[in-house]
């Protein structure tokens, strides 16, 4: 009878985003043969111990991603104002920067290490400090140093020394 629910390993190695090789490496690391063909098929069993590994990686992947397409959807927005440069200034705009989009994806990366589901022996090991963000200044603009190059102009080519081209010839 065919295996129900086969998934390709192929296709778990492309879901999980990692190499096809570091899946066949973890599986016969825990003692589960496989062959290394992406055609190779594979259980429910052994596909739920493989999310297990590799849903944290996902989910903060996914949560990155949806960052940046909410950061490119802000930035493409065009605001028009009617009032005058001093009422722009005045107003309370909130733009993302760089430091708060890192700032949220810490976030995320650890909201992501608290669902994923942790075995007792794993929780006993476990025991890393908690990570902080750091606050980041932004660094200052500083303006290039222009360096302007002088040429020399040259009154025609510079003669070394002359050939005598009747010298190679016989006279007759």
């Amino acid at each position: 009878m065919a295996e129900e629910k086969a998934v390709r390993l192929g296709k778990i190695a492309k879901e999980f985003n990692v190499g096809l090789q570091h899946v066949v490496e973890y599986l016969a690391a825990k003692g589960i043969a496989v062959d290394s063909n992406p055609n190779a098929k594979i259980n429910l069993d052994v596909y739920v111990l493989l999310q297990e590994k590799y849903q944290p990686d996902k989910l903060a992947k996914q949560d990155a991603q949806e960052l940046t397409r909410e950061k490119h959807k802000r930035d493409n927005l065009v605001i028009e104002a009617k009032g005058s440069k001093g009422d722009l200034q005045k107003s309370d705009f909130e733009y993302d920067t760089d430091d708060s989009l890192k700032q949220s994806l810490n976030e995320l990366k650890l909201s992501a290490a608290e669902k994923k589901p942790v075995r007792k022996k794993e929780q006993e090991k476990e025991t890393e400090p908690e990570l902080k963000p750091v606050p980041v200044t932004k660094p200052e603009r500083v303006e290039p140093e222009v360096i302007k190059a002088t040429i020399e102009k040259s009154t025609g080519p510079k003669v070394l020394a002359m050939i005598d081209l009747d010298a190679g010839k016989k006279k007759a």
